[in-house]
């Protein structure tokens, strides 16, 4: 064992070995056949034989070392494979946890004829914290899963939410406007608006032109809005938006300054037989994708991250819908337009 690895223990040691002993034998071949040149013809025989044995054994070598090199590589893509599977899993398991409590809870404590309850000034500051925390909750998740696919995002990663809201609060959100009586009936017209009322730290410090609270979104007019509330869709994702062309509708005319990728779910209440639904806003995450990366979002691992962290904002909802006949001490009610971050 010693002498085979200091003489073959590597590829340059056995190289090196070969050689010398190469060079010995010829040495003593060609003393050899200058002592007997008689033997030269006998020697072109046997010199051909060796080559070819020579040949047709390296060839063997470095097929089977081939065929061993592409079992080991399909053995890593299969383990590769199971890793990614139980870590799919792993994120279905986790969302399925939470999004059966909140439909266990929306079951026993869902009032149809409540609506949603507006938010007292302490509730509004309890909302806000939970948003701080489950955005960035949210962006630390995409960031340990996308590192895990082998993807450096960077800081190209927002995350929104936005609420729905009823054309008063739009109005009320609106008194110090002069607002005529055609405008307040086309705000009247509509049964629900969409607001953004809360974006991750980073993006509300670095990125000021993003606006929050400053402008309404009509849901008809917005294909991710349309999609889920009207269709009761589970998700939005699209990984190119801008290739969409006319079918993507979009109000906020500046959207491909700052996102090309979105995945949206929204924050809601379906009954397991469909007869229930409420949807109270939506929870929302985008990047430009400047690598145009196909699979960005998907429909599996990354709506089951997005879609925990909406589940859990719906179960706020929940709360406040239970306790909307409970006296609120006085503490005046807060409009979401008012007071988004």
């Amino acid at each position: 064992m010693r002498v085979r690895d200091r003489f073959f223990g590597n590829w340059d040691r056995g190289l090196t070995t070969v050689s010398f002993s190469a060079t010995i034998v010829g040495t003593i071949v060609t003393i050899f056949l200058v002592a007997y040149p008689n033997a030269i013809p006998h020697y072109i025989v046997v010199r051909d034989l060796l080559f070819w044995f020579a040949l047709i054994l390296m060839s063997l070598i470095v097929s089977g070392k081939f065929i061993r090199r592409e079992e080991v590589i399909r053995n890593q893509i299969n383990l590769l494979s199971s890793q990614y599977n139980l870590l799919s899993n792993q994120f279905k398991l986790s969302h399925d946890l939470v999004h059966n409590y909140r439909t266990e809870l929306f079951y026993r404590y869902f009032q149809p004829h409540v609506q949603r309850q507006r938010f007292t000034g302490k509730e509004w500051r309890i909302f806000r914290h939970l948003c701080e925390y489950i955005t960035e909750g949210v962006k630390t998740s995409f960031y340990e899963y996308f590192r895990s696919r082998g993807i450096d995002i960077g800081t190209d990663l927002s995350v929104a939410v936005k609420l729905i809201i009823t054309p008063e609060e739009v109005l009320e959100a609106l008194a110090q406007v002069q607002l005529s009586p055609e405008q307040q009936q086309q705000i009247k017209a509509k049964d629900q608006w969409f607001i953004t009322v809360f974006r991750d730290s980073y993006t509300h410090i670095h990125s000021p032109l993003r606006e929050k609270g400053l402008r309404i979104y009509d849901i008809d007019k917005n294909t991710a809005f349309r999609i889920l509330v009207r269709s009761q869709a589970a998700v939005f994702c699209c990984n190119n938006l801008q290739s969409l062309g006319v079918a993507y509708d979009n109000e906020n005319r500046d959207w491909h300054n700052y996102y090309n990728a979105t995945l949206v779910v929204p924050i809601r209440y379906l009954s397991r037989d469909g007869t229930q639904f409420r949807c109270y806003g939506v929870l929302a995450v985008d990047s430009l994708n400047e690598k145009n990366m196909t699979d960005l979002y998907n429909e599996v691992e990354c709506k089951y991250i997005l879609g925990h962290a909406a589940d859990l904002l719906a179960t706020f909802f929940l709360l406040l819908e239970a306790t909307n006949h409970t006296p609120n001490n006085g503490d005046p009610v807060v409009n979401p337009a008012q007071v988004a971050h």
